[in-house]
């Protein structure tokens, strides 16, 4: 987000320095030195207050993406419990695609946080990995599976490198998968 002066807080900055620069001639200084190190010291003004929104825009990007994580962990965990419960009122089956959840497991379908357009979340049935049980439940991707020190397919922590889906797997709970 850029942010300008306004036209009026420029035109007053100019006065100023023009009023304060007539008295400083008239008394022999060098006007031109100090005025130039006057707007040095506004410029390094402006540029200080400019890095500090860009740091605060960063600080709030970074916890509005960890937000949105979390989120889709609580989603990925709430879509798992959805499953179990069909299971149980459906003598161990699953169903076919998560459309069967809904309205009777869940209220609405799930859609993956922050997606624009909506985009809903991959169901694999069987699981994609024999280990993960009978079913596994994808995100697109865009989250951070380091942010709650995931497990990976290596059984090892997650790291960027390693791991860029949040996957909830039946019989593993929440991984980290390529």
């Amino acid at each position: 987000m850029r942010q300008k002066i306004p036209a009026v807080g420029a035109a007053l900055i100019a006065s100023a320095i023009f009023c304060w620069a007539a008295p400083v001639r008239a008394a022999g200084g060098n006007a031109g030195a100090i005025i130039g190190g006057f707007i040095g010291a506004l410029l390094g003004e402006i540029l200080g207050h400019r890095i500090a929104i860009q740091a605060d825009q960063r600080a709030e990007a970074q916890l509005q993406h960890d937000r949105l994580t979390r989120d889709d962990e609580t989603n990925l965990k709430m879509i798992a419990t959805s499953l179990e419960e069909y299971a149980v009122d459906h003598n161990g089956a699953y169903p076919a695609t998560l459309a069967g959840l809904v309205p009777t497991y869940m209220r609405a379908p799930a859609w993956i946080p922050g997606s624009d357009p909506a985009v809903q979340y991959t169901y694999e049935l069987p699981a994609s990995r024999p280990e993960w049980g009978h079913w596994d439940i994808v995100d697109n991707g865009a989250f951070d599976p380091t942010l709650d020190k995931l497990r990976a397919l290596d059984n090892t922590i997650c790291t960027h490198e390693k791991c860029k889906h949040i996957v909830y797997a039946e019989s593993q709970g929440l991984v980290g998968a390529p």
